[in-house]
């Protein structure tokens, strides 16, 4: 993984943190980020796009954890999925020696 790729994961984390520390969970308990530290840059913008983070209108957003912990999820299995697939082509590849 490549640092910039570390820099920006952590990056997202500490965003989502800071949204579930406010408990900013909902629309009526929406908070502002900037006055937590939270730039509104390119990070923001596709937590934004993702639906992770939403606008509550007002310049105050809230995470929705669901949408989140679904996207885990899924992107977790995906990486499940595509190891699978390596460990078995890897598996036929010694296999087609053998025989």
């Amino acid at each position: 993984m490549a640092a910039s790729e570390i820099a920006i994961r952590a990056k997202i984390r500490k965003y989502k943190s800071i949204f579930l520390k406010a408990h900013a969970t909902s629309s009526d308990r929406a908070i502002q980020p900037w006055d937590y530290g939270v730039k509104k840059g390119i990070i923001f913008n596709k937590l934004v796009r993702q639906k992770i983070i939403i606008s509550a209108g007002n310049d105050k957003y809230y995470i929705d954890e669901l949408r989140d912990r679904s996207l885990r999820q899924r992107s977790n299995i995906i990486t499940v999925i595509i190891l699978i697939i390596f460990i078995l082509i890897v598996f036929a590849f010694f296999m087609s020696k053998f025989i």
